[in-house]
């Protein structure tokens, strides 16, 4: 943009929200044009125009600075509001219009693209709620009415700046340029933003035949200063009596972190997650994913939020409009989720144990996960930060009293919601006392390790220096070690360690194989912390069998 634009930007901001973001003025405004008559002409700037229908305004902050209730593309007030899926709330007139414009891409997400959305029930409540009246006038201004902006008694400017905007189109029609104008610098004035329907209006000004066009005139910018100086900011929307309004259908307890369906009906992102992992009580595999309300097919959806949880998006409008009604109950839900992920990440407290066989450490252990409650475990592990979980056999009831806690390195979703992980083997674990959450388990834990072999006395270190050579020897001279077979079972669990503690657990993780996954057979080799013990017993069975 040139010298004229950036400084008509200025003064649009300077006369929109009152201050410190004003610089240039309109006296700015005037100096630029003297010093640069044929840049400045109206051709030129119809030019700069059409350049700013096509682009999104230098250094808007993707829709930030729209104001509660406002439409992130057109600024004015939400008209039959659409929420996409990265939480930016539009009129429906404004969403199907730059929907295929590559400028407002940050607002849509391929699911929004493929989708007819609905309206946001909650939204269009909400401002139903606030602004009954300014309503009825944007409905009047779309059916033609004429609508004095000065004698209207509108509480919202985005809705005073409509009415100025329309006030421009019909003084264009009557061909008075130098009203028009003035009406279209209070709608923008008032709004701070020079959107893409008043870019449109400015270029359709005509010239003046002497060259000397009133958008140049210090006087017409100053007097127009002053007026929007003299009309009220708009005023926190004051508190509710009853906030039914922002109660969320799933878990009937206020938004947290509220998040749009792009059927239009919005619930906590938790609760948008846990739907996603619902069973199917016939099969006992996750369910075709739906809107809880609506059951309207949401396969596109549940396909992208699984793809990365963090994709899905909270619904800006609301979560601001949360904060500023229910203060202290939303600080309260704050307060309550970083406590369970303190709660979560914390050795003293519970880790989430997955029932499934033994794992050993410092092994690979690859999984499938598709159980709806172990999916949901599996998320919750990733979006803590927290990345472990404890992994146990089904030995004894309900489930073993040792087991490996394993870090997750990489997760692969498929599109219906199963995922490869793979992890690897860390500390082993004694299990202090069970509890369980939304059908998966949890356990205090208490780590424990082997007896060091380096303290041992001369007879404990000789023998386990004989059993490791011996159990090295059984892998490499066996029909095993000669075999592709040792080849899948490395590339499996990893390669042969050099140090004989961790060869211990990778000889009984081998046992492990060739006994076809009994864990009641191997579970003894994973309770002890004896080196020497562990490899002595691995080394009888390894001769039995190879």
């Amino acid at each position: 943009m040139n010298r004229v634009m950036n400084t008509l930007r200025s003064w649009l901001r300077g006369s929109g929200s009152g201050g410190d973001v004003y610089v240039g003025g309109s006296s700015g405004l005037v100096e630029a044009v003297k010093e640069d008559k044929e840049e400045t002409s109206m051709d030129g700037f119809k030019k700069e125009l059409k350049v700013l229908l096509n682009e999104k305004e230098e250094g808007k902050d993707d829709g930030e600075n729209v104001r509660p209730l406002d439409c992130v593309v057109c600024c004015g007030l939400l008209v039959e509001p659409v929420t996409t899926c990265k939480g930016f709330t539009a009129c429906r007139g404004c969403y199907d219009e730059v929907r295929s414009e590559e400028a407002w891409g940050f607002l849509f997400t391929r699911v929004d693209w493929k989708r007819a959305k609905y309206v946001d029930v909650v939204v269009r409540e909400l401002v139903r709620n606030y602004y009954e009246r300014e309503l009825e006038v944007l409905k009047s201004l779309a059916e033609g009415a004429a609508v004095d902006p000065e004698k209207e008694p509108v509480k919202k400017r985005s809705v005073l700046a409509e009415i100025w905007m329309y006030k421009a189109k019909r003084e264009l029609a009557n061909e008075d340029s130098a009203q028009a104008l003035h009406d279209i610098l209070m709608s923008v004035g008032l709004v701070g933003s020079l959107n893409k329907r008043t870019a449109q209006l400015l270029s359709q000004l005509t010239d003046r035949s002497d060259g000397d066009h009133p958008l140049f005139s210090e006087e017409i910018l100053t007097a127009i200063k002053s007026e929007i100086d003299d009309i009220p900011e708009d005023q926190p929307l004051p508190s509710m009596d009853k906030m039914d309004m922002f109660e969320c259908f799933c878990c009937s307890e206020l938004f947290f972190e509220p998040c749009t369906y792009p059927t239009g009906h919005t619930v906590c992102r938790e609760c948008i997650t846990r739907a996603l992992e619902v069973t199917n009580p016939t099969s006992g595999c996750a369910a075709a994913p739906v809107c809880p309300l609506t059951r309207e097919p949401l396969d596109d959806f549940a396909t992208w939020v699984r793809a990365n949880p963090k994709n899905l998006k909270t619904n800006r409008i609301l979560e601001k409009v949360i904060r500023e009604l229910a203060p202290r109950e939303y600080e309260e839900w704050q307060a309550n989720a970083k406590k369970e992920i303190d709660e979560f990440m914390s050795e003293d407290g519970f880790v989430p144990i997955f029932v499934c066989m033994i794992a050993w450490p410092g092994l690979r252990c690859n999984l499938h996960i598709f159980e709806p409650r172990y999916r949901l475990m599996m998320r919750r592990c990733l979006e803590s930060g927290f990345r472990m979980f404890g992994m146990c056999s089904s030995v004894g009831e309900p489930y073993s009293d040792v087991g490996t806690m394993l870090y997750i390195r990489k997760q692969e979703v498929l599109p219906d919601g199963r995922s490869f992980v793979e992890t690897v083997g860390l500390r082993r674990f004694r299990i202090k006392e069970r509890s369980n959450r939304d059908g998966y388990n949890l356990a205090k834990i208490e780590y424990f390790e082997d007896e060091d072999s380096a303290t041992a006395d001369a007879a404990t270190r000789t023998s386990i220096e004989r059993s490791a050579s011996a159990c090295r020897s059984l892998v490499s001279n066996s029909d095993l070690g000669r075999s592709t077979i040792l080849g899948s079972i490395i590339e499996e669990i990893g390669e042969l360690p050099q140090e004989d503690d961790e060869l211990s657990f990778w000889m009984a993780s081998l046992a492990h194989i060739l006994a076809r996954g009994d864990d009641d057979a191997v579970y003894p080799l994973l309770c002890t912390t004896s080196v020497d013990s562990r490899l002595r017993t691995v080394q009888s069975r390894l001769e039995r069998v190879l």
